[in-house]
């Protein structure tokens, strides 16, 4: 209806037209798809959109070849006879209806008659069950509001801004970043949980502070389970940072003090994933230590840096922002070692579980169609893959690899069970 309403006043404005101005159409010149926001000048899409098809559009006074392809629909998932057919050379589905709806040579332009006579065989098309692919193409058709549980500056805020730089691309739309700071993130995540699941309401995923706030707190309003998992995208593990000048010049030379006296731990907390991390390590090697919590592991480094504790426990990311001030980091709990450190295996000869490792990524209230999920996910992926995202991310340190819906729901399940075994140490 909408679409054939748009190309019914454009096809009135330019009847005798074979060629079609994107200004006079008042698309501008670096013009989108009014119907789904592609760019209508990228490889593979320029002249496949809702203008009609045989019509040659005029970008930059550069006339391009006459578009073949449905005039309703960048990306219509169109069953005809049971069956839809695959462009090979590009990422359009087109429905074969009829030889004479389609001309591949670009000397051969579409008449208005048989214009207005395709709309009407694709209207027929809807009725039987085109409609509800029509709507699901046709995502994201408005930027996502991006809840962010965090205040500004913070790690889960500062990789959901760079992914914005890169969402219209991979995405088709912005991220409208949302900070709703507070309660350690529960009132951001609560919000989340109860918005509408149209994929227009998307948050930051942080583990396993999320599983925390559900499993230490009472009258926590949601849970797990109201929210869909798309994607993980930022591993963050934990590390124990000493100065450089410290008499612990390994993890195994503090354990060996701590087992004697007892020694100060600066970190995140508390309740923190950090505090969680660095109580499953005292637990393991049986050691106990005086932990002081700080708003953040940067307060924490300073405080180590100041000599007021004895060691640092600290998000990965944050403490190599600190190596260039005397810092060294003694033990990284996490499967791959990390700034020349061991991991926790390699430094006591045993493995300790990385529960308390910053997992960052996207979700979503529950209840996000199939549809909608994959393109979030594929869209996702398209950013993490995207090369100059991999750069930026990597000044900064950051360590990004995408892990797809299923692999990140294993993820919330495990670390959930991690989680609930060891909340007594609290």
């Amino acid at each position: 209806g909408r679409a054939a309403e748009i190309l019914r006043k454009d096809l009135a404005s330019h009847a005798d037209k074979n060629s079609y101005n994107i200004a006079e159409l008042g698309i501008g010149l670096n013009p989108k798809c009014r119907m789904c926001g592609i760019m209508l000048e990228d490889e593979g899409v320029l002249g496949t959109c809702h203008i009609g098809i045989g019509t040659s559009l005029t970008l930059g006074g550069v006339t391009k070849a006459p578009c073949h392809y449905d005039l309703i629909m960048c990306h219509p998932t169109i069953v005809a006879d049971g069956k839809v057919i695959f462009d090979k050379d590009h990422p359009t589905l087109l429905p074969k209806l009829s030889p004479k709806l389609y001309f591949h040579s670009k000397d051969k332009i579409m008449k208005r008659r048989n214009l207005l006579s395709s709309l009407s065989v694709l209207t027929a098309l809807s009725l039987f069950g085109a409609g509800s692919a029509y709507a699901a193409d046709i995502y994201p058709s408005k930027p996502l509001l991006t809840i962010v549980p965090f205040s500004a500056g913070g790690g889960n805020d500062i990789l959901l801004r760079i992914m914005g730089k890169y969402a219209e691309k991979h995405l088709g739309q912005t991220l409208t970043i949302d900070n709703k700071p507070g309660a350690g993130g529960q009132i951001g995540w609560t919000l989340l949980s109860k918005a509408k699941p149209d994929g227009y309401t998307i948050g930051a995923a942080s583990l396993p502070s999320m599983i925390m706030i559900k499993e230490l707190r009472k009258n926590v309003p949601f849970s797990m389970d109201d929210f869909t998992f798309i994607a993980a995208v930022q591993s963050d593990p934990i590390v124990w940072v000493v100065n450089e000048d410290s008499p612990y010049t390994t993890a195994a030379d503090f354990i060996k003090a701590a087992k004697i006296k007892t020694l100060n731990v600066a970190g995140d907390g508390p309740q923190s994933n950090v505090q969680l991390q660095h109580l499953i390590a005292e637990k393991d090697l049986g050691i106990k230590t005086n932990f002081v919590p700080f708003n953040g592991s940067g307060k924490a480094l300073t405080a180590l840096m100041g000599k007021k504790v004895d060691l640092c426990a600290s998000t990965l990311s944050a403490a190599q922002k600190q190596l260039g001030n005397g810092l060294k980091i003694l033990v990284v709990f996490a499967d791959q070692s990390a700034a020349s450190a061991p991991t926790a295996k390699e430094a006591f000869g045993k493995d300790i579980a990385p529960a308390g490792a910053a997992i960052r990524g996207i979700c979503a209230p529950k209840g996000l169609s199939p549809e909608v999920l994959t393109k979030l996910e594929n869209g996702i992926k398209g950013i993490c893959e995207d090369p100059d995202f991999i750069a930026e991310t990597k000044k900064l340190k950051l360590d990004i690899g995408f892990k797809n819906a299923q692999e990140t729901q294993r993820i919330v399940s495990q670390t959930s069970k991690l989680v609930s075994e060891n909340k007594n140490l609290f």
